[in-house]
């Protein structure tokens, strides 16, 4: 298990998840929409480098927030 794959998945989860209730309390989506298109390149490279990150590369709970 890429144990520093799993921990970066769950701070960018973290992240997005205040961003999506700051929206809910503000109005704004400002910070969401940033947040979601870096952790969507994130992502896209991530799997160009790693393949698809299962519970084997990062753990149940790093694959459910992938």
């Amino acid at each position: 298990m890429n144990h520093d794959l799993a921990a970066e998945l769950h701070r960018r989860a973290e992240q997005d998840r205040t961003a999506r209730r700051r929206m809910l309390e503000t109005g704004s989506g400002r910070d969401l929409v940033r947040i979601d298109a870096d952790n969507t390149a994130w992502l896209q490279q991530a799997i160009v480098t790693h393949g698809w990150l299962g519970i084997t590369l990062v753990g149940e709970q790093g694959a459910d927030k992938a």
